[in-house]
């Protein structure tokens, strides 16, 4: 990606996160835009968001913003120095979630209680019998 790329991601995702802020759709949970993908000919845009809530809330809150999609376009359009708005496509970022997953699991499982490994220990070492050797 190259550096211009970038940092158009990076202020579209500053100027669509300002606009959300001030949108008054009732449908509109708590949304964050996490990242912007531009191609590099500016053409299209996906926009990456997370919504805090249930699956209902995520839905409702994707639905506010396909409404709001040509109002946020508008708004990236007017701020944004380009040849032309890039279209605009809003996409769940799914991240989060498998984040929080592998936090529960790894909540989930515990220890085994007998097992401590040792931090100084060789990985490559034979494991040691507790048993006396014959002939010793």
């Amino acid at each position: 990606m190259s550096e211009r790329v970038r940092r158009v991601n990076e202020l579209m995702r500053q100027i669509l996160g300002e606009a959300l802020s001030e949108m008054t759709d009732p449908g509109l949970g708590f949304v964050t835009i996490t990242s912007v993908d531009c191609t590099r000919d500016f053409e299209h845009a996906v926009v990456y968001v997370s919504v805090l809530g249930n699956e209902v809330k995520r839905r409702r809150s994707m639905q506010a913003l396909e409404r709001a999609t040509g109002h946020l376009q508008a708004r990236v359009g007017r701020e944004v120095t380009l040849r032309r708005t890039p279209r605009l496509r809003f996409a769940y970022d799914e991240s989060f979630d498998k984040g929080a997953r592998i936090e529960q699991l790894l909540a989930e499982h515990e220890p085994m209680p007998d097992y401590i490994p040792d931090p100084n220990a060789d990985p490559d070492a034979e494991p040691e019998d507790d048993q006396p050797e014959e002939g010793a």
